[in-house]
């Protein structure tokens, strides 16, 4: 057993050096990123916004929508019933925008997820004329740029998509909503310049072309996740998925211990699914730490209770 725990100690020291230079290398290409010009590709966007329920800051996120600094866009925001809480708030955002938004009320689904169905029923009524497709999330509140930044480099053909991460604010000072932002944090790290990025549904733009040509609205029939489902599109596309670290998207959150169960236990169950090269080697790893912690553990237990000389701890000879 000793040796055991030797051996996989040795083995998350390895790890632990490899993730700090991941780290480094992933910092490096945020810098490289910051000062690179996103070019002048600014062609007429659609930026579809999938909207449920009353969230935390609902409002100012809509309204960041509307904000950006180009203006050769059109918002869709997209609810999936008429009662929907949500819908004043939308209502009102669209008719005060500075740029054209539209309210489509998709209607309940029945083969597919609610927002998957939402973001169908959104790109079948677009009109040709929008030639970029940008998802957005109705819990994220990007910057003016960021809009610019991330359809900009579809001006390369060759990218199939380009993509972002959330990253979460606590909005409340209780543990369960510290225990989200710290759970999703090492997330971002996950995608970076030169790996096997996949898409995030709160911050994609693609090339409405390619989007059509990929097939992702057959993909997306009796699916329950938007970017998961569009990743493996362009997996099969040999389309390459392109991370710009200078959109991530905050996100200002709170919850309880129910939602912070729910929130982690729906992103592993659809990661293992929909992403199961991505699933594996996190559980392994996470498998492989807890047996170390373990034995770690077991190791102390005994050795305090039978100490190498043989008599047990705290008896009297």
């Amino acid at each position: 057993m000793e040796t055991l725990f030797y051996l996989l100690a040795f083995w998350q020291t390895l790890l632990g050096v490899y993730l700090i230079w991941q780290g480094f290398e992933w910092l490096a290409y945020l810098r490289r990123r910051l000062h690179t010009d996103p070019g002048f590709y600014a062609p007429r966007a659609a930026v579809l916004c999938p909207c449920k329920g009353i969230e935390p800051g609902l409002e100012r996120n809509l309204m960041s929508l509307t904000e950006f600094d180009r203006q050769n866009y059109e918002i869709f925001f997209i609810l999936a019933s008429g009662s929907d809480p949500a819908r004043s708030i939308v209502e009102r955002i669209a008719a005060n925008s500075r740029v054209k938004a539209h309210v489509i009320i998709a209607g309940i689904p029945s083969n597919s997820g609610e927002k998957v169905n939402n973001l169908r029923v959104a790109v079948e009524q677009l009109p040709p004329e929008f030639e970029v497709l940008v998802f957005s999330d109705s819990d994220g509140r990007p910057g003016k740029s960021w809009l610019h930044h991330l359809v900009a480099p579809l001006g390369d053909v060759r990218i199939g998509a380009t993509t972002t991460m959330r990253w979460l604010i606590p909005n409340r000072s209780n543990l369960p909503t510290a225990l989200l932002a710290a759970w999703n944090a090492p997330v971002v790290t996950m995608l970076s310049e030169k790996g096997r990025n996949f898409c995030w549904g709160g911050g994609t733009a693609i090339r409405r072309s390619i989007f059509e040509q990929s097939g992702v609205m057959d993909e997306w029939k009796n699916s329950v996740s938007d970017d998961y489902s569009l990743t493996r599109v362009l997996e099969r596309n040999n389309r390459s998925i392109v991370f710009l670290p200078e959109c991530l998207t905050l996100s200002y959150v709170e919850t309880d211990f129910r939602g912070l169960l729910e929130f982690t236990n729906r992103q592993i169950l659809i990661t293992r699914v929909y992403a199961e090269k991505v699933w594996t080697p996190a559980a392994v790893t996470h498998l492989l730490y807890c047996i170390t912690l373990l034995l770690g553990v077991i190791l102390i237990l005994f050795l305090y209770c039978f100490p190498r000389s043989g008599v047990p701890s705290g008896s009297s000879v």
